[in-house]
């Protein structure tokens, strides 16, 4: 639940509005279904088909109501489980490297690991 009131629009496109040489192009026609959704979810407002407007009240406390019930920080919340590290340190985006001293790293070849 986003907790707002969201306003749908749809579009409104017609057969009969579309000119004649792009009519084979358009295969179904945009009817509008606009809607007004409340905070809970539910449609309190269309769907409309064709041009109109819609009205519908809304209240500040109903999105206040539904944000509370949002448990925004979830699981996450759980310090035991998860934690938020912050390095402020600058990372170049070019950087050089030294040449690996390690005789593995410079063939490329490793050694049988010892039993």
């Amino acid at each position: 639940m986003a907790g707002c009131y969201v306003i749908a629009v749809g579009g409104v496109r017609l057969q009969s509005d579309t000119p004649d040489r792009y009519r084979e192009l358009s295969t179904f026609e945009h009817s509008g279904d606009s809607t007004i959704i409340d905070p809970r979810g539910e449609i309190i407002a269309g769907p409309a088909h064709g041009e109109t407007i819609l009205i519908a009240e809304g209240s500040r406390e109903a999105v206040l109501a539904a944000k509370s019930l949002s448990d925004i920080g979830g699981h996450y919340s759980r310090p035991d489980l998860f934690r938020l590290i912050v390095d402020r340190n600058r990372i170049e985006r070019i950087a050089e490297r030294e040449p690996a001293t390690d005789p593995e790293i410079q063939t490329g070849e490793m050694s049988s690991p010892s039993v």
